[in-house]
């Protein structure tokens, strides 16, 4: 799947006054996606298009270039059918969880 995204990041972010740019940051992130969905199966490539929707709780704690993130996403997906049996499915909701480790530059 190939997504490109908008989204917005509302957050409160509380820096630490200390040199080593330590912080913590709480918000919501809302984006909005459309891309494409390749399948391979048996020797047949199929493309088909997909739409997403979601909102992501979010807690970080940065310390210098580093990031600790806890995301909570509640997600909308609408596949379009692809495939020889034209798999397809109408919204359907993928809660997740995402813990990252983020390096910035």
């Amino acid at each position: 799947m190939l997504t490109p995204r908008i989204f917005a990041r509302p957050s409160f972010y509380t820096p630490d006054n200390g040199v080593d740019g330590s912080a913590l940051e709480m918000g919501i992130e809302l984006s909005i996606g459309s891309g494409a969905t390749l399948l391979g199966w048996r020797g047949v490539t199929d493309v088909a298009a997909h739409f997403e929707l979601a909102a992501a709780l979010l807690w970080s704690v940065h310390s210098g270039c580093w990031a600790a993130t806890l995301r909570i996403i509640h997600q909308g997906v609408w596949q379009e059918g692809i495939g020889p049996l034209d798999v397809g499915f109408g919204p359907t909701w993928m809660p997740t969880i995402e813990v990252r480790l983020e390096k910035r530059w």
